[in-house]
C-alpha cells in the first residue's frame, strides 16, 4: 500500500527533479531565453539535498533504494561523487534489508550499476556478486532465468564478460530445464544449444570446462544423452588444452597517482614545548591488484628562545605496498625511516612485512582497516657519545586505520599503531594520528591534525607522551 508520506516524498522528488533539469525556451524571445539558464551546480546540489531528506520520508524500502540511487547518480551529473558514495551507501543498505529475493536482486543490480557510473567499478562488481547470489536462490524458475540475464548483462557493461557468460549460459539452461518439464522439448533443445553458443564465448578455460559440463548434465536431463555425450566429450578437450593466461581477477578501481602537499605550523609538547614548521607530502596510486602509498613529514624548531637541544629537525618517511589476495584481503610491505632529536633518536628504521584486511570498504575515502604484520627495527639512539646505543630488534605490529567522509566533502582519518620489540615488549610504542580536511576551493583545503605518541621506556629526561598539534593548508593533484 502507498502511504499518504511515501506518494507526497515522491511527487516532491520528481518534482525537484525537473526543476533542477535545464529548462528550454523560445529562441525567439530574448527574455525568456535569458530566464531558460540551467541551474549551477551549486543550486543542484542544494534541490538534491532537498531530495535526500523527502527520500527518507518514503515508507517503501524497495521505493526509497530506488529514488536514493536516482539521487546519486544526479550528483554524480554535477561532478559531486564522494557526496553520490555516501547515497548509494544509504541506498545499498536499505537494499540489503529487503526480504523479497527477486526485489532485491533487481536493486542490487540498479546499484552496481551506479557506482560503476562512478568509476567504483571494485564496488560494483561486489555489490553484482551479492545479486548474483540472491539471484541463485530465487525458486521461480522464469524470475531466476530473468534475473540472471539482467546480472549478465550488467556484467557485461563492466567488461566482465566471461562471467557474463557463465551466467548468462546457466539462465538459458535452466529455462531449458523448465520448457522440457512442460512438454516444451523443441524450445529446451534450443536454448541448450543457445547456452552451448554463449558458453564457447567464455575465454577462462576451467569456467568454460565447467558451464560446457552442466550443459552436458542438461541435455541429459531432458532426453538427449547422444548430445549431452558430445557436449562433455567437448567440455573434456577444453578441460585438457593448455589453459590460457588470464589476467586475474579485479579487486580494487584503478587510479592515477594522487597526492597532496602542506604547510602547517606546529605546536609539539616533548623534551621540550616547541613551535614547529612542518611540511608534509604524500602519494597514493593503485591497479587491478596493488596500491602504493608514501609520505614524508618533516618540521624544525623556528622557536630559539626554547632551543635547549642543538637541533631540533624531525623526519619521518613512511611506504607502504599492498596486493590483494582476495576482494577484503591483502599482503603488505611498510617501511619507514624516523629522525626525532626532541625523542633522542637520531635514525630508526623499519621494514614489516604483513597481512591486511577491509573491515569496512565503500570507496578509497571511506574504508577501515585492520593490519598486522612481523619485521626488523633498527635504533640509533642518544644524543651524545657516552649514552649512544644501535640495535637491531624484531617488532611485531598491529595497526588500525580509519577514513571516512563527513558533511559530503570534509575528509577525516584516524590511524592508531602500536609496536613492541619482541626483546624488550615494555618499550612499546603506541602512535595515534588524526586529521581532518575541510576543502574551500576544488584543490585547496584547510588542515587539522592532532599527533600523539607513548612509549613505554622513553629515553633519560624524555617524556612518556609526546603531543603535536598542527594547522595549515593543503594542496591536492
Amino acid at each position: 500500500m502507498v502511504t499518504i508520506q511515501g506518494l507526497t516524498a515522491g511527487v516532491l522528488f520528481w518534482t525537484w527533479l525537473w526543476l533542477a533539469a535545464p529548462v528550454k525556451a523560445e529562441p525567439l524571445d530574448p527574455q525568456l531565453l535569458a530566464q531558460a539558464v540551467s541551474p549551477t551546480p551549486q543550486q543542484t546540489a542544494e534541490v538534491l539535498s532537498q531530495a535526500r531528506e523527502a527520500a527518507n520520508l518514503i515508507t517503501d524500502p524497495a521505493a526509497q533504494a530506488n529514488v536514493l540511487s536516482e539521487i546519486a547518480s544526479r550528483y554524480a551529473a554535477i561532478g559531486q561523487n564522494d557526496t553520490a558514495v555516501q547515497v548509494l551507501s544509504q541506498a545499498l543498505q536499505i537494499a540489503n534489508s529487503l526480504e523479497a529475493p527477486s526485489a532485491k536482486a533487481d536493486l542490487l543490480s540498479e546499484i552496481a550499476t551506479r557506482y560503476a557510473a562512478i568509476g567504483q567499478t571494485d564496488t560494483a562488481v561486489q555489490i553484482l556478486s551479492q545479486a548474483l547470489q540472491v539471484a541463485n536462490s530465487l525458486e521461480d524458475t522464469s524470475a531466476k532465468a530473468s534475473a540472471l540475464s539482467a546480472i549478465a548483462t550488467r556484467y557485461t557493461a563492466l567488461g566482465r564478460t566471461d562471467t557474463a557468460a557463465e551466467i548468462l549460459s546457466q539462465a538459458l539452461s535452466e529455462t531449458a530445464l523448465k520448457s522440457a518439464n512442460t512438454g516444451q522439448v523443441d524450445t529446451a533443445t534450443q536454448l541448450l544449444s543457445r547456452a552451448v553458443e554463449v558458453a564457447n564465448l567464455i575465454q577462462d578455460v576451467p569456467a568454460k570446462a565447467s558451464v560446457l559440463s552442466e550443459i552436458a548434465t542438461n541435455y541429459t536431463q531432458i532426453g538427449q544423452a547422444d548430445r549431452g555425450s558430445q557436449i562433455l566429450s567437448r567440455a573434456l578437450d577444453v578441460a585438457s588444452s593448455t589453459p590460457q593466461v588470464a589476467s586475474g581477477p579485479q579487486f580494487l578501481t584503478p587510479s592515477p597517482l594522487r597526492g597532496k602537499v602542506s604547510f602547517s605550523g606546529n605546536l609539539n609538547t616533548g623534551l621540550t614545548t616547541i613551535r614547529q614548521v612542518g611540511l608534509a607530502a604524500n602519494a597514493t596510486q593503485q591497479w587491478s591488484r596493488e596500491r602504493i602509498e608514501t609520505s614524508v613529514n618533516v618540521s624544525n624548531n623556528f622557536d630559539s628562545g626554547r632551543d635547549t637541544l642543538p637541533e631540533q629537525f624531525f623526519g619521518d618517511f613512511n611506504g607502504q605496498y599492498q596486493h590483494y589476495v582476495a576482494n577484503f584481503s591483502y599482503i603488505f610491505l611498510r617501511l619507514r625511516t624516523l629522525r626525532d632529536i626532541n625523542q633522542e633518536i637520531r635514525l630508526q628504521a623499519s621494514a614489516v612485512p604483513g597481512f591486511g584486511w577491509n573491515l569496512w570498504r565503500v570507496s578509497d575515502l571511506q574504508t577501515f582497516d585492520l593490519q598486522a604484520g612481523l619485521g626488523l627495527q633498527y635504533n640509533d639512539t642518544g644524543l651524545s657519545s657516552s649514552d649512544r646505543e644501535t640495535e637491531f630488534t624484531p617488532l611485531p605490529q598491529l595497526g588500525l586505520t580509519y577514513r571516512n567522509l563527513f558533511f559530503d566533502n570534509v575528509r577525516f582519518s584516524q590511524q592508531l599503531t602500536l609496536s613492541a620489540p619482541t626483546t624488550q615488549t615494555n618499550n612499546y610504542t603506541l602512535e595515534s594520528t588524526t586529521a581532518f580536511s575541510i576543502p574551500f576551493s576544488q584543490q585547496w583545503a584547510l588542515t587539522n591534525s592532532l599527533g600523539v605518541k607513548l612509549t613505554g621506556e622513553p629515553a633519560e629526561n624524555v617524556p612518556q607522551l609526546n603531543v603535536t598539534f598542527g594547522v595549515g593548508l593543503e594542496y591536492s593533484f
